[in-house]
C-alpha cells in the first residue's frame, strides 16, 4: 500500500507487475532477486480480510520536517 502511494502506481496489479524491475522495492519488501512475486490477488485478499479501514496513514511533511500519525478509527 505504501509502494501504491508514495510511487503513485495505480493500481495494485500495476504494482505487483512492476515489482520484479525495481531493485529498491523487493528490497523494500525484503524479496531477493530470485524470489517469486505473489499474485497481485494476495493484496487484495489481504485488504478483504483485514478492511480498508484498519489501514493507518504516517504522513511526513518536508517543509516543516513533522511527522504526523492518522489513525483510522
Amino acid at each position: 500500500m505504501l509502494l501504491l502511494f508514495l510511487y503513485d502506481v495505480p493500481s495494485e496489479p500495476e504494482l505487483m507487475r512492476t515489482l520484479p524491475y525495481r531493485l529498491d522495492w523487493l528490497w523494500f519488501l525484503g524479496y531477493d532477486l530470485d524470489s517469486e512475486v505473489p499474485d497481485h490477488s494476495v493484496l487484495s485478499k489481504a485488504r478483504s480480510r483485514w478492511g480498508a479501514g484498519d489501514l493507518d496513514v504516517l504522513s511526513a511533511s518536508s517543509g516543516d520536517g513533522k511527522i504526523a500519525w492518522y489513525e483510522n478509527e
